[in-house]
């Protein structure tokens, strides 16, 4: 299960939060400027008050990494671009779009 820490108003969170929807993903969003509890995983996990966090415990690209310093198992990572490039790397909807693609993007712009 994925689960989103996540403060009230953040742009941010808004931003990974409406991603997560797009890709079709269940997640569990904790709301850390609402619930003390939440805050302090955040703490635990992450080492830091700062948001969006996302964890994901189940992580099938991260199988075999092994809990250390406290931290939980699978993949934790702050900064929205970054879960976002997680997630569509994880998404498999989108892995099996570009495996049937038989075009490749150009990464160089045309003179005229």
């Amino acid at each position: 299960m994925l689960k989103l820490y996540v403060k009230t108003g953040c742009p941010f969170c808004a931003k990974v939060e409406k991603k997560l929807q797009e890709l079709g993903f269940e997640y569990d969003a904790k709301n850390v400027t609402e619930d003390e509890e939440s805050r302090g995983e955040l703490i635990r996990l992450g080492g830091k008050f700062q948001a969006p966090f996302l964890l994901d415990e189940d992580s099938p690209l991260f199988a075999n990494r092994q809990t250390t310093g406290g931290r939980s198992k699978g993949v934790s990572m702050y900064e929205s671009d970054d879960i976002i490039s997680y997630l569509e790397k994880r998404s498999p909807g989108l892995q099996e779009k570009r495996d049937d693609s038989s075009e490749k993007a150009s990464n160089t712009c045309t003179l005229e």
